[in-house]
């Protein structure tokens, strides 16, 4: 079965990305804002489970996508992209969390999972074929290791900020810090987890 070309495995277009020209990042969101439109209109839930943001109808999913792919495209975002892994969950995780904070924001957050398959790392296109499953049990066990070897002041961080999916105003007055060290503490914990998936 044919499957989309992905990021990761086209090391010119990679590079190309990486460097911001503009005939990669168009063929960037050709090839995945169908993808990233699925899951923001379908929702998304805190991995938790205990709040979901319902999905948006077409016209508010169409602002968020571009609002997505703008922060996607940002340099340092960009750079951030290991080019180890598929691109697609790096960037659905930037939706689910876009999508989270605009549902805390305009008061829609709701209680509960949410609606079947409200999942953050669906890719929001009916069930993932086995290949990928296997891919994300790989990446949960991976994530698991990585989080045993934190302290429990970064283990608290992971948790606030990744998996319940806070910004990083709610993370730095959650953990009563400031934002300027919310944001160091973030690509330090990003850093490190690159370093640990390559190692």
């Amino acid at each position: 079965m044919d499957s989309k070309p992905d990021l990761r495995d086209d090391r010119a277009w990679l590079d190309a990305f990486r460097r911001g020209e503009r005939a990669a990042l168009e063929r960037v969101f050709r090839t995945y804002a169908t993808t990233v439109l699925a899951v923001l209109r379908h929702g998304s839930r805190t991995k938790d489970g205990q709040h979901h943001a319902p999905g948006l109808d077409e016209h508010a999913a169409e602002d968020l996508l571009h609002d997505v792919f703008l922060e996607a495209f940002k340099e340092p975002v960009r750079l951030r992209y290991d080019g180890v892994r598929p691109y697609a969950p790096f960037l659905l995780q930037i939706a689910r969390f876009r999508l989270l904070d605009a549902a805390r924001r305009n008061g829609r957050l709701a209680p509960g999972p949410g609606p079947a398959g409200a999942d953050p790392a669906a890719y929001g296109e009916g069930p993932l074929p086995p290949d990928e499953l296997l891919l994300r049990e790989e990446e949960r066990a991976q994530v698991r290791a990585f989080k045993d070897a934190l302290s429990d002041d970064d283990r608290r961080f992971v948790r606030v900020r990744f998996e319940e999916g806070r910004s990083q105003v709610d993370a730095a007055s959650l953990l009563g810090r400031s934002r300027q060290q919310i944001r160091t503490w973030d690509e330090k914990i990003r850093e490190r987890f690159r370093e640990f998936i390559k190692k």
